[in-house]
């Protein structure tokens, strides 16, 4: 009989043999071979087991709390290459219902350990380089809900998005791209019921992502004809990002697209176009950058809920006693907090003192007063 008392880890390693993964994972696994020459590692999570995904990625490793299910896909046509896509499929709490405001604050927290773990923000390579409430204001008028992971949702912005649309956000890391997509029972429709909230987060290697832009002929030959066809998308983004700009709004000319992955043993990458890698069209009107004031306030000042922030930067909270640490990622990383503002409650999770109360009721959630360090300027 499966520990149903703490949580399974489930290590996903991308590149892995599709042979290695359903051995580790004999007893979970189902193997589902395609005529098109796909293969699929399906892993169920039992909903008595709670489980947490591993991602293995070197020093972007990530932990995932509450995963329902794992499916890991091998193109027997690239085998040498392993497994190059996972999607994780998990819910916010560990009965996968909550409120409104612990849903937003949850997928906040995800957003922050990926910046916390090194990953950074991806933008389609058509897209312009908005941030922020301006890439939100963006995402809202197109027909994708691309946000920005740099910005963590506010309260007013979580109400005005159309949950059908199912938002996300993307980042990369060494050659991963990742990306997080959120989808919400109709129950949610109204702000003081509960509902059934899933997150669904693909990893995925660049050079599958980007082999796949192509047609199965050309797919062997992808990395020659990609300086066309990121010459197309920069072109298209140059454009959008006049437009943009002339509407009054701002351009991250510092965003850089990732670089390509590299080439395999005997090959190198071709050199790409001029306007793929210089910085911003000429066009574009320069914005000057002001420097983050900084103040003589040590980092590891400390400071409680409901006082008043004495430094502008990136807090995070100490660990409150009792508290299941796995199940909370925003603990080891930080949320900006405005000099000024109140410092606000943590959402903690915490097991309860009776053994009965915990197995009929599970753990306890709930915003509590902490205690803030002070990590980093900003």
């Amino acid at each position: 009989m499966p520990d149903t008392t703490r949580p399974m880890e489930i290590v996903l390693k991308l590149g892995e043999r599709g042979e290695d993964f359903a051995k580790r994972y004999a007893s979970l696994l189902d193997k589902d071979v395609q005529p098109a020459g796909l293969a699929f590692y399906e892993i169920d999570i039992s909903s008595k087991q709670q489980a947490n995904a591993q991602l293995s990625h070197e020093g972007y490793s990530l932990t995932i709390p509450y995963l329902s299910g794992a499916v890991g896909v091998l193109d027997f046509d690239y085998s040498s290459l392993g497994i190059e896509k996972f999607r994780v499929y998990v819910g916010l709490t560990a009965d996968k219902t909550l409120s409104n405001e612990a849903a937003r604050l949850y997928i906040n927290s995800l957003l922050q350990q990926f910046r916390s773990k090194g990953w950074k923000p991806y933008f389609y390579l058509s897209d312009p380089r908005l941030r922020g409430q301006e890439q939100f204001e963006y995402a809202l008028t197109g027909p994708l809900l691309a946000l920005d992971g740099d910005y963590d949702l506010t309260p007013q912005n979580w109400e005005r998005i159309d949950w059908i649309s199912s938002p996300f956000w993307m980042f990369y890391a060494d050659h991963v791209f990742a990306k997080l997509q959120f989808r919400r029972s109709p129950t949610w429709e109204d702000p003081n019921q509960p509902g059934v909230a899933m997150l669904s987060i693909e990893f995925q290697t660049m050079e599958n992502s980007m082999r796949l832009e192509f047609e199965e002929k050309d797919r062997r030959n992808w990395r020659a004809l990609w300086p066309a066809k990121a010459l197309d998308y920069r072109q298209y983004r140059d454009a959008e990002e006049i437009r943009q700009q002339q509407a009054g709004k701002h351009i991250d000319i510092h965003y850089q697209d990732p670089p390509m992955p590299p080439a395999p043993a005997g090959q190198q990458n071709p050199p790409l176009p001029i306007e793929v890698t210089r910085p911003a069209n000429p066009a574009l009107k320069p914005v000057l950058q002001q420097q983050p004031k900084r103040d003589s306030l040590p980092i590891g000042t400390r400071c409680k809920t409901g006082e008043r922030c004495p430094q502008g930067g990136v807090w995070r909270v100490e660990m409150p006693d009792g508290h299941i640490s796995a199940y909370s990622p925003s603990i080891l990383s930080g949320v900006f907090i405005a000099k000024g503002a109140a410092m606000p409650a943590f959402y903690v999770i915490r097991e309860r003192k009776n053994f009965l109360l915990q197995y009929l009721f599970g753990y306890q959630e709930g915003h509590e007063p902490v205690v803030w360090k002070l990590a980093a300027y900003q």
